[in-house]
């Protein structure tokens, strides 16, 4: 811990470190764990062969949004492969007792909105998923990660990550990313090396990294009512 200025991103790293190694590699806790039917299954099979127990179920919040149908779902889904993933998360969510929003639940949609929307995804969160588009929840102040099934075994059987940052460096590394609105013309982005991130809209900045609380991350639960 330094008192030097740190950003968003590193205040959210430093609070979930669980561990360091003298490497480098950090051991980081997980708030929240997302999942869907396309890259679920061969974790949930690689905790049942090593006998391995689910740690804490309500980290997790199930949905199955790539294979549904996105009109007409009274008669199921047609494509074989699409039936049985989804299938096998039904039956995943049903053994492990999981938060699951089905394909006819009202609250179901793609992976990455129903986080934000059903407030499972919160500012100062560390967030996974196995899907490369969970670095969006980055615009919810959360430090995402897309995920491998091995990692997402890991993550479900302890609730933690390894990553990797050279401690002869300045790790994690963080970019400044600017934007300005250009003359009646839609918006320019520039990406400048440096470690701080400023949004900045007509020269005015409109965000700024606010502080967290020290010590264990503590995340409500019980967030998924219908509505």
């Amino acid at each position: 811990m330094t008192d030097a200025p740190r950003t968003l991103y590193d205040k959210i790293w430093d609070a979930h470190v669980v561990h360091e190694a003298e490497d480098g590699t950090c051991l980081l806790y997980i708030d929240r764990h997302l999942v869907h039917e396309v890259t679920s299954p061969q974790a949930f099979e690689g905790l049942r062969e090593a006998g391995r127990p689910l740690w804490r179920n309500a980290a997790n919040l199930l949905v199955a949004d790539h294979n549904v149908p996105t009109t007409d779902r009274r008669d199921g889904i047609a494509d074989p492969t699409s039936r049985l993933q989804v299938e096998t998360l039904d039956a995943n969510a049903k053994s492990y007792g999981l938060t699951y929003f089905n394909m006819n639940d009202k609250r179901q949609g793609i992976v990455h909105v129903i986080g934000p929307e059903q407030g499972a995804t919160l500012p100062g969160m560390t967030v996974v998923c196995g899907d490369s588009h969970t670095s969006t929840h980055g615009a919810f102040g959360c430090l995402a990660h897309g995920i491998g099934f091995g990692e997402r075994a890991d993550i479900e059987h302890d609730g933690s990550l390894f990553l990797w940052c050279d401690t002869n460096k300045d790790a994690p590394s963080a970019a400044q990313v600017q934007v300005m609105r250009q003359n009646n013309c839609g918006s320019e982005l520039a990406r400048e090396g440096g470690g701080s991130v400023n949004t900045v809209l007509d020269d005015a900045p409109i965000s700024r990294a606010g502080s967290l609380p020290q010590g264990n991350s503590v995340v409500p639960e019980g967030f998924y009512q219908p509505r």
